[in-house]
Parts: C-alpha cells; structure tokens; sequence
C-alpha cells in the first residue's frame, strides 16, 4: 500500500517500507523501546532489508527476546533471509543514568560505527512521579534519557561519518509540545515531580525538550543528520496511560480512533523513511 507523506521541508512523496526502504547492507542501527508498538513495527520492517545488525534497547527482555522470534520468522517467510544473527537485544532503562551508561558501553564493545540511532521509546500522560536521578519521569524518560544515551553513542554516530558513512538521529517527538507549560521548558522545576502541572502539560514540556534538542544538535552537528518528528495518532500501548488519566474524554478519542489514528504499521512509516530515505543532493 502507498500512502502520500508530508514533510514539513518539501512536497508529498509516495512511501511504501516493502519496496521504498533501501538495502541496509553494512548499517548498523540502535533502536530504543524496540520491544513493540512503534519499534517493534520499525526493526520488522527494517530487517527484511538486510541491514548490518539492528540494536533493539529495552527493559524487558523476556518481551524482546519474544518479539525478536516473531521479526526473525515474518522476515525468512517475507524474504527467505535468516536475520536472527542480526538482531541483538540491549538492557536500557531510561530512567537510570546508569543503565543508560551501561547500554552504551555493551554497544560500543561491540560496534564501533553508529549509522542510525532512533530515540523512539517515551511514555506518555503518566502521574507524578520521578526518575532515579530525581527528574519529572516523563521529562527523565522521554527527553533526558535519550539526550544521555546520543551524547554517549555521538562518537560512534562521527565515527560512521568519518569513514565515509551516512549517520542519522531520529527522535519520536509530538505535536503535544504546545501543551508544555505556556512560559515553555520549565528546568527550574524538572527535578522534581512537577505534581502541580497536570500529566498533559509535563508531558508537552519533555517533548517540546526533544525538539529543542534536537534542534540544537543539528546546528552543532551538521555533519550528522537530526531530525524529530511526529508519528500521527496511533494505537499503541502508550494510549493507554492517556485514556486512563482522562477517562473523560474517551468519547471524543472514540471519534479521533475513526478518523484519525492509524496503526503501528502505518504510524512507523514516517520515522522508517526519516532513518533510511537517499538524501537529496
């Protein structure tokens, strides 16, 4: 199936992951929260295109080991290819630095070159609560987890460039960065658990953190590409939280589901073609 995507930087082009993902022969590729939902949908339809090695990160691996079963048989009857020495799974709990520092130091043993890194694991609309380092949990997980993890991954991300390689960072952020708080980031109080803003708003406040980041990467960067985006409106488990913390609105989500939310197959699309389109010369 084809579907039209818009960037925000040029004109609809058409898109289909079976046959518009390029050959990933020799990229070595990390994926955070690649256990289901959007990661998983992404390393699925990445590894029928024989890629260097896929990193799935995350905290259960019982759960990946499982999903990484279900990737390995969908790709031999897609494909015929045998991925399973392809994908390795790496422990990484974004809300403990340590486990962040560990994550990277079992990577970087191992590969020496970083073509993709997507920041794709969040929650979202979770009550008051804080990391281990003490930040608001949705800031800690969802932003400064993931800006730990691409500061220590950056040197094997210029390692690829050096070496004549592409190397890219792709971040899952979201249109609810207008929910942050009206004055914008609030650092002053993201070490605490922030209980006097409501879910939405500590929530709007870590993604309009992505963007930002992100941004400011890529100036300082330019020779690795940047990018964050919005995945649309999907059904995935992270609705769940929303929905549970405003069980009033249910029936205005009932009628978004019949308009406007797709599926993880569908909401995968846009960050598989940030993570793998050529570039334009």
């Amino acid at each position: 199936m084809k579907f039209n995507m818009l960037s925000l930087w040029s004109k609809p082009v058409p898109f289909d992951p079976s046959q518009d993902i390029p050959d990933l022969s020799g990229r070595i590729i990390f994926i955070t929260g690649a256990s289901d939902g959007l990661g998983y949908e992404t390393v699925l339809q990445l590894a029928s295109h024989r890629p260097g090695h896929i990193y799935l990160a995350s905290r259960n691996a019982e759960k990946t080991a499982a999903a990484i079963s279900r990737i390995v048989e969908h790709v031999r009857a897609a494909t015929g290819d045998d991925v399973s020495s392809k994908l390795t799974h790496i422990a990484l709990d974004l809300t403990s630095f340590a486990s962040i520092k560990g994550a990277a130091q079992t990577f970087l043993a191992k590969e020496s070159t970083l073509n993709v890194l997507m920041n794709n694991a969040g929650i979202m609309c979770v009550p008051a609560a804080t990391t281990k380092q003490g930040y608001e949990v949705q800031f800690g997980v969802n932003h400064m987890g993931h800006a730990l993890l691409t500061r220590l991954l950056l040197p094997a991300l210029k390692k690829a460039v050096s070496v004549g390689q592409d190397a890219r960072v792709v971040t899952l952020a979201s249109s609810s960065e207008r929910q942050a708080p009206r004055v914008g980031l609030r650092l002053d109080a993201a070490k605490t658990d922030m209980a006097e803003f409501d879910n939405w708003e500590r929530y709007g406040q870590s993604k309009l953190a992505n963007v930002l980041y992100t941004r400011t990467l890529a100036e300082k960067c330019p020779e690795i590409t940047f990018v964050s985006l919005h995945p649309g409106v999907v059904r995935t488990g992270i609705s769940s939280t929303f929905l549970a913390s405003r069980s009033w609105q249910i029936p205005f989500v009932c009628l978004i589901m019949w308009t406007q939310w797709v599926t993880p197959y569908e909401g995968a699309w846009l960050q598989e073609w940030l993570a793998t389109t050529e570039k334009e010369t």
